[in-house]
């Protein structure tokens, strides 16, 4: 359940940032970041979003000598 809910989280996520650089608002950071991505490799935003998000959790699980959390 929890690993659905963080997908989905996700492409809520990613769908934002999708409205804000449509809109020309400006983005943050991170956000500037999956918008380099995607110019430099091709994918979209969304998938850099997802593929970077589930990397962080794997990193973070592999520093730390655990498996990843994703189920209770």
């Amino acid at each position: 359940m929890r690993l659905i809910a963080y997908l989905s989280g996700l492409v809520i996520k990613s769908f934002g940032i999708s409205l804000m650089i449509r809109s020309h608002l400006g983005t943050g950071s991170w956000d500037g970041f999956y918008v380099g991505m995607s110019n430099r490799f091709g994918l979209t935003v969304g998938s850099w979003l997802i593929v970077i998000g589930i990397f962080l959790i794997l990193l973070n699980s592999f520093l730390t000598s655990s498996k990843p959390d994703f189920f209770p």
